[in-house]
């Protein structure tokens, strides 16, 4: 049901231009109207196309994946040129009594405004009329398939079990315990230690040091998680540990040693305990440690790191205190992959599903992903599962690349039913590592139309469902869940953003402006 609710990417814009020439059609002249209708039956009838297109994305040609984006970009042309005339016609029509000359000027400037926008509509069925002609030229509709190869099938709200994340996980936990608690030779003080997990992408180094941080924080005067991400703004950065030591709020500064002092100061008489999540560059490390008093208190620090010159940078070149990650073995797999689909009882399943696990090499966001997609099906295929194994590329476990690990990401996505990828795709505003807030995210979902009422059904609850079908299929993840298992916060895997970015530019859904201070200065 909600899937029913939702609409796709490209549809978003389509529903919102078809609506809008169906309200002009009505208010315009007779031949104009002509004009304005013959616009929205040729929309609607692209708009059949592209919702069969959207069903076969991967297996598009680059001609139809052109005329597509040519379609998407016409509605939103269209619908810029509707929205300005109404605005214009809207504000002569509010102006109230202008008196006798006013009302002149206003019917002259409405004839003006009229003849013009007649002119932009002559040109806009002129462009229809040539994408349709495209359409029919290369007979565009013959690729696409009468539905889906995977139903749309949503599901009730599930939990996102914790156990499934602690799947491998005891054993190098007890390894970055001791490596953390490792006492230096000849050594009467305990000076700060600092430990960095490092390890491809999906590995699970931040689940790995949460569990060390959970375990060991309370023997700590304070304890600090904070994520970096690709491009941190130290000043944002060095607040939110402020914010997390519970300090003091400092008067205004523009000065980052300003920040860092401040910590330092405050930390001076403490042991600490920080994880430092996903640090990509070791100038952030330059920064960072300015704020660590070594105190000789004994205080930990675990770095969380894929580049291995920067575990080695925040560790000062101390190659025994780099813990690197592992994928999981072959035992541990197994059970995090049945922990998703569960059971099986038919051996071809069984046969499948040992190939699976092998081109997933162990990397537990690779597992849960393909799990997680097989699991939402209403029945368990043969040729499904055959599908799902073919699609994915050769062993991970000798040769793990970004390509390998975004084309088990591409392939959940792309089995999303498809009216559920434009909230997914909503998501990429976001910064990375970002907690959100359901209720906020569900309501915006709701508020820029892309969920609706149906069947009596309240938007609302039609939108926690869908919410929670992408915690299902681990699109999402939770980090808060409430007493009665309900999510509360949520946030999305950094791999999993990056692809969510790449498919809403292609989609010319969103683009991301990441250095919108840097570009403000510059204009």
């Amino acid at each position: 049901m909600a899937a029913e609710a939702l609409v796709s990417v490209s549809k978003g814009v389509m529903n919102s231009v078809l609506e809008k020439l169906a309200t002009l059609r009505v208010h315009q002249a007779h031949e104009m109207q002509r004009e304005v209708a013959f616009l929205k039956d040729e929309l609607s009838s692209m708009d059949a196309v592209i919702k069969k297109l959207e069903n076969m994305e991967e297996e598009l040609d680059p001609q139809t994946r052109e005329w597509k984006n040519q379609v998407i970009d016409m509605a939103f042309h269209i619908e810029d040129c509707i929205n300005d005339f109404m605005h214009e016609s809207g504000e002569d029509s509010n102006k109230g009594d202008v008196g006798f000359v006013g009302k002149i000027s206003q019917y002259i400037k409405a004839l003006r405004e009229r003849h013009q926008f007649a002119k932009q509509i002559q040109q806009l069925k002129t462009w229809v009329q040539d994408v349709s002609e495209r359409r029919k030229r290369y007979k565009l509709d013959e690729c696409a398939p009468s539905s889906s190869y995977l139903p749309v099938d949503p599901r009730v709200p599930a939990l996102y079990t914790e156990a499934a994340n602690l799947v491998g996980m005891e054993g190098p936990k007890e390894d970055l315990i001791k490596l953390l608690a490792a006492k230096e030779e000849f050594a009467s003080v305990q000076p700060l230690r600092v430990v960095s997990i490092v390890g491809f992408g999906g590995l699970g180094k931040t689940t790995l040091a949460n569990q060390v941080y959970h375990e060991l924080g309370g023997q700590y005067d304070c304890k600090v998680l904070v994520s970096i991400s690709q491009r941190p703004n130290m000043m944002k950065l060095l607040g939110r540990i402020i914010k997390k030591l519970e300090m003091p709020q400092p008067t205004r500064t523009d000065e980052a040693q300003d920040l860092i002092h401040n910590i330092r100061e405050y930390l001076r008489e403490k042991r600490y305990f920080f994880i430092i999540d996903d640090i990509w560059d070791e100038s952030v490390w330059e920064i960072i440690p300015c704020a660590f008093p070594d105190n000789q208190r004994g205080s930990k620090v675990i770095t969380n790191t894929r580049i291995e010159t920067v575990a080695n940078a925040t560790c000062n070149y101390r190659r025994e205190f780099i813990y690197k990650m592992s994928p999981l073995d072959d035992q541990n797999s197994r059970k995090l992959f049945f922990s998703r689909v569960g059971q099986i009882d038919l051996e071809p399943l069984e046969e499948i599903s040992n190939e699976i696990l092998q081109k997933c090499g162990g990397l537990p966001l690779a597992v849960v992903s393909i799990a997680s997609l097989l699991a939402s099906q209403p029945t368990r295929s043969v040729t499904q599962w055959k599908h799902v194994c073919s699609s994915l590329s050769s062993n991970m476990r000798t040769n793990p690349t970004l390509e390998g690990m975004r084309l088990v990401l591409n392939l959940s996505y792309n089995n999303l039913p498809h009216c559920l990828k434009t909230c997914l795709l909503y998501i990429a505003m976001y910064p990375e590592d970002y907690i959100i807030r359901k209720n906020d995210l569900v309501r915006q979902w709701v508020a820029e139309g892309f969920i609706r009422k149906i069947h009596g059904e309240d938007a609302n609850e039609v939108a926690r469902s869908c919410f929670n079908e992408l915690v299902n299929r681990t699109m999402i993840q939770p980090t808060t869940i409430g007493y009665n298992g309900e999510v509360i916060t949520c946030k999305v895997h950094d791999m999993i953003l990056d692809l969510i970015r790449i498919k809403s530019e292609e989609e010319n859904f969103l683009s991301v402006v990441d250095d919108l201070q840097g570009m403000t200065a510059a204009t």
